[in-house]
């Protein structure tokens, strides 16, 4: 964008939105003004989307919404230090390569045959993006990918074929397999953020409103988040393989070559070959890792008891606490390749420092997530929800099932042309108080729609996966066109059925829970 045209929209947004202070004789106009800008800003990305995040620090003062330290105190809460600590391990994984390893092992292990590699690339990049970032995830994989593509051109182009029909054959599956590889990839970060708190900045931004409206006992952990969501994940997975499989190979075409796919296996077993042998380092994250899984997992499983309940108050230990103790024993073990007990002379780096951690770190991500929680509170404090729930009284007529798909796809499709997290923040911040108003549970709105925010598969700018397999992936928009219509409605029908059938036996989505109910008192003006 210009920077003439920035400025102009800038300056123009707070002035068209002026006649929305005056709008009500309370604070809902005012706090309505505040919210529309940061909309619009977020929208076009007139600043970064972390900067806009910051204006609910300067707006709710000025108009007395909510004081400076009230707003302030929301921009650090438990889920932002739980998505911290994520992306503080995610670094270690990084820096020791770990990812990387875990990622040729598992495509070495389960084949090079087309059809096989492609499922083999979306499950490891489906897998770490449940720990990692999707950037991260997607760089990696995509150096990997690209390796395999330039060692097939370099071999088609070298090779002698007896008829020409053979040469454009060869390079027409080469780059079917180049766009379904990039696409593909894409497609499998996207799904695999939806599985963990920590896998996208959308669930960090769902839980942080979920609990500011609901409080802790809604009975949503990490456990129960992932028995919810991988399922719905794995199913999406699958469908997706499906379909790029029917787009790019279909049966009754001719698939790559056992020429070329013996060039893939030996690109595979060379990268791999690269490698050195199993470190310290890598071992000593690969622990920690598995341990934080256990920790996790059995912290508050919800169908036994898990060891929370030792503690007099349950809910003292969260998920936070143990990946911020699996984080400061990373800052303590050294970062070798081989651990001796004599140690070496001098200071040793270890696996996480704050050089690295001060540089490397998404900072932005945890000011989005608070600004999300800031702008939802002075909505709260504005009766601003009660006001805009009022007017949605006609969404009740819908059956339950239509009126999630509905959602879903809306949700889905705005996601395409707006930064998911912003979107996040924007829709969730709405559904948990019309859940009351429809009465209903609150997890059936929120938590498949903030899914949805990660089911965006048809544009480059939906999704920084989308965009990095755009730009090194060779491809135009009608391909991801082409495909990510089709991959968008079959990953939408999909959200929605598991939040009618799985999400009853996980949190009793079909009722509406206690939890929800002690806060109908606060929405007594609902007509």
């Amino acid at each position: 964008m210009r920077i003439v045209t920035q400025l102009v929209l800038l300056l123009g947004f707070p002035i068209l939105y002026l006649p929305l202070i005056w709008s009500t004789s309370g604070k809902e106009g005012k706090c309505g003004y505040c919210v529309a800008i940061m909309a619009s800003f977020w929208c076009l990305e007139l600043l970064p989307v972390s900067v806009t995040s910051l204006i609910p620090l300067i707006m709710y003062p000025l108009f007395d919404i909510l004081p400076a330290k009230e707003v302030s105190s929301t921009y650090i809460g438990d889920v932002s230090i739980l998505v911290m600590g994520g992306l503080m391990f995610a670094l270690a994984m990084e820096r020791t390569m770990l990812h990387k390893r875990i990622a040729l092992a598992t495509l070495n292990s389960i084949g090079t045959n087309v059809r096989r590699l492609l499922l083999g690339f979306m499950i490891v990049a489906c897998f770490l993006s449940m720990w990692l970032m999707n950037t991260a995830t997607m760089a990696l994989m995509m150096t990997i990918a690209k390796a395999i593509i330039d060692q097939l051109r370099e071999k088609s182009e070298s090779s002698k074929f007896e008829m020409e029909e053979e040469v454009e054959d060869s390079s027409k599956a080469i780059r079917s397999l180049e766009k379904c590889l990039a696409i593909g990839l894409g497609f499998a970060c996207n799904v695999g953020g939806t599985c963990t708190p920590t896998g996208t900045g959308p669930n960090g931004v769902f839980i942080t409103i979920l609990e500011s409206n609901f409080g802790n006992k809604t009975g949503l952990n990490f456990s129960t988040f992932f028995i919810y969501a991988a399922p719905g994940a794995l199913i999406c997975l699958i469908y997706l393989w499906l379909l790029l499989l029917v787009m790019y190979f279909p049966p009754w075409n001719n698939l790559i070559s056992p020429q070329q796919s013996r060039i893939i296996s030996g690109v595979i077993r060379q990268e791999y070959k690269k490698l050195q042998s199993f470190t310290f380092k890598e071992s000593a994250v690969l622990v920690l890792f598995i341990l934080l899984i256990i920790l996790w997992f059995t912290r508050d499983p919800g169908f036994m008891p898990g060891y929370s309940s030792f503690f007099a108050n349950t809910k003292s230990i969260t998920d936070a606490s143990i990946v911020i103790l699996i984080v400061i024993i990373l800052f303590w073990i050294p970062n070798v390749d081989k651990f001796t007990l004599e140690g070496e002379q001098g200071k040793v780096d270890t696996i996480l420092n704050w050089s690295i951690v001060s540089q490397k770190l998404q900072w932005g991500l945890l000011l989005i997530i608070g600004g999300g929680l800031a702008m939802v509170a002075g909505i709260k404090e504005s009766k601003l929800d009660v006001l805009i729930i009022s007017k949605l009284s006609d969404i009740d007529v819908l059956p339950r099932p239509i009126m999630i798909f509905a959602m879903i796809t809306v949700v889905g499709f705005l996601t395409e042309f707006i930064s998911n997290t912003a979107t996040a923040i924007l829709v969730e911040g709405l559904l948990a108080p019309l859940s009351l108003k429809l009465h209903v549970n609150p997890l059936f709105l929120m938590f498949p729609t903030v899914i949805a925010c990660s089911f965006a598969f048809c544009m480059p700018i939906a999704t920084p996966s989308n965009a990095i397999a755009f730009s090194q992936g060779n491809l135009k928009i009608k391909h991801m066109m082409k495909t990510g219509i089709f991959a968008n409605l079959g990953c939408f029908l999909v959200a929605a059925i598991m939040a009618n059938t799985w999400g009853n036996v996980v949190f009793n989505m079909d009722e509406f829970p206690s939890w929800a109910s002690d806060k109908l008192l606060n929405f007594t003006e609902f007509p």
